[in-house]
């Protein structure tokens, strides 16, 4: 048998494995995909009303939806006669209070917000001003307030909503530029009293003095 002849089958069988071979790649690669590739990690944006300030020593960033934000306008009767409004705190840092002399919360953070009054006092650029949410219409504030001799104005149930206040008390820093630049809740759970409040409220200073 001529030597060509015993190569056919050989020659044959190769190009079969060889075509059969380029169809299966082929196919592959026309074939869809099974696996769903796996989606890119979502990084939220920070939201565009965060203080920069907005969690630091003592302020835990709560109690308001209007951290970072403007502080909302109002004009509120004061203890003990005459008015003030949100424009008589600009240019001063202030330490705000929404409480209520009828809510229990508010009233285990007495103490709390007597000791806050006095380290105001013995701060030049700090001021300390409560706004009292009062939810009874026929309570007596004169009587509401004996013995309570901090700086207080008269709110309804309105002005919670209006600083956003999800609960009672609430404490908000104010910027000069009356910009809420930090918030927390009741004081009552803290172990350590006002003293870690106070050194937040420098680093706030700090941090709005000296942005990076």
């Amino acid at each position: 048998m001529p030597a060509f002849q015993s190569f056919t089958p050989l020659v044959a069988a190769v190009a079969l494995i060889t075509l059969g071979g380029c169809e299966k790649a082929q196919q592959t690669a026309q074939a869809p995909s099974t696996e769903m590739a796996a989606p890119a990690e979502a990084v939220a944006p920070p939201p565009a009303d965060a203080s920069a300030s907005a969690s630091v020593e003592g302020w835990d960033g709560t109690g308001t939806t209007k951290l970072g934000k403007p502080l909302p306008e109002f004009e509120f009767d004061k203890i003990g006669g005459g008015k003030a409004d949100a424009s008589s705190l600009r240019g001063r840092w202030t330490v705000l209070a929404l409480w209520s002399a009828s809510d229990a919360a508010s009233l285990a953070d007495e103490d709390y917000i007597r000791a806050i009054v006095s380290a105001a006092d013995q701060d030049p650029d700090l001021d300390f001003l409560s706004v009292h949410i009062e939810t009874d219409a026929a309570r007596d504030p004169a009587k509401a307030f004996k013995g309570r001799p901090w700086p207080t104005l008269l709110a309804d149930e309105k002005a919670q909503q209006s600083f956003g206040a999800s609960a009672l008390p609430v404490y908000l820093l104010i910027g000069p530029d009356l910009v809420v630049e930090a918030s927390r809740g009741a004081l009552a759970k803290t172990p350590d009293g006002i003293k870690p409040m106070f050194r937040g409220i420098a680093e706030v200073r700090k941090q709005v003095s000296s942005p990076e």
